[in-house]
């Protein structure tokens, strides 16, 4: 057996007869934190008007109709995507908002060692997984550039956007943070080794 947060192994038995979940009182009271921010979206986040419906990764309004990552008429609040019916949702990135998309980051021994180095660069930045539960969304704050999008040596795929880019979200918090200022540069140098 493996310890559910960092899955190191756990050997046999534990107190009383328990099976034990975790190797230390650190990895419990990690996962319970966890537990506790999941679904938290850093209130800067949710503060702004750039919110959309989500069908699968395609942003529609609420009543179902295409939306546009750059035409704000067909963004709404995020309250109007979170409550009522509906597939998902997600975000516009621009406005400072800026997302690193890390595709094929997790694994079951955990971050691959580009992930573990990019989120090692963006610390305070809130993480989500992704829809997939193999990728990491990576949010903070930075100046509006064009995208970049490279494969790093471990497979993994690394994309980061600061404006006119529809981020399909879920909620599902990875890293608690908010929306700390981010250096583009010592990320795409951390995610290059």
């Amino acid at each position: 057996m493996k310890c559910k947060e960092c899955g190191t192994n756990l050997g046999l038995g534990g107190k009383r007869g328990r099976t034990p979940r975790y190797c230390s009182n650190a990895c419990r009271q990690r996962a319970y934190r966890r537990r506790k921010h999941e679904g938290r979206i850093p209130p800067r986040l949710t503060a702004l008007a750039r919110w959309t419906r989500a069908d699968d990764k395609r942003p529609i309004t609420p009543d179902g109709s295409a939306a546009s990552s750059t035409n704000p008429a067909t963004w709404t609040t995020h309250r109007a995507v979170s409550t009522g019916a509906g597939n998902g949702f997600g975000f516009m990135l621009g406005d400072g908002v800026v997302c690193i998309d890390l595709d094929h980051a997790l694994t079951e021994e955990g971050p691959t060692s580009t992930a573990a180095a990019v989120l090692e660069a963006t610390p305070g930045a809130w993480a989500e997984i992704s829809t997939s539960g193999t990728g990491l969304h990576i949010f903070g704050a930075g100046f509006e550039r064009a995208g970049r999008k490279f494969t790093a040596a471990d497979g993994t795929g690394v994309e980061i956007y600061a404006r006119a880019r529809f981020i399909r979200m879920t909620g599902k918090t990875y890293r608690p943070g908010g929306l700390v200022v981010l250096d583009l540069d010592a990320v795409m140098d951390a995610a290059r080794r």
